[in-house]
């Protein structure tokens, strides 16, 4: 009951709450509109409940944080339920998900109009800019690598790339 009374009594602040406890989420609905709500989600086996835990509250923004990523989440046709995604990678050991699982996730948000946040490392690991999600195609070639600072082909921020050397 405080943490939401100091939510309510700051509305000029977004709290964001995070759980891998899905079902748990009616005991606090309805949300303060100044509440971002998420469901850690790290493969499709959890996607359902996460997706059901979601529908089943009130809250203005709601979000999967998909981290780490070590499975294929499928969020066609899912992705209209949620307002943002995170992606990240695992980190300790650092291993980041293949590529695929990746650009699937981007696209079907795209597609679904939300805004996705790709984390660090994962963002420069595949050239994806974390202003605007864009995944920049840059030409390149396989050896040695290097950072590079370059703007994102598609919002023109300038952003930190980890790059294949250019021919």
């Amino acid at each position: 009951d405080s943490i939401f009374r100091t939510v309510k009594d700051n509305p000029q602040h977004t709290f964001i709450f995070l759980t891998k406890q899905p079902q748990n989420l009616t005991k606090w609905s309805p949300f303060p509109d100044n509440c971002h709500i998420g469901v850690s989600v790290v493969d499709g086996n959890y996607l359902q409940p996460a997706i059901q835990g979601l529908c089943e509250i009130e809250a203005k923004t709601k979000f999967l944080s998909c981290e780490p990523l070590l499975g294929r989440i499928p969020l066609n046709g899912l992705a209209h339920h949620l307002q943002w995604c995170i992606l990240g990678s695992q980190t300790q050991p650092m291993r980041h998900p293949p590529r695929a699982w990746v650009d699937e996730i981007i696209s079907a948000c795209d597609k679904a109009k939300i805004p996705v946040f790709v984390k660090e490392p994962l963002a420069s690991h595949y050239n994806i800019c974390p202003n605007c999600s864009y995944i920049n195609n840059y030409a390149v070639m396989p050896s040695p690598k290097f950072e590079a600072i370059r703007p994102c082909l598609k919002c023109e921020a300038i952003i930190k790339f980890e790059c294949e050397e250019e021919k």
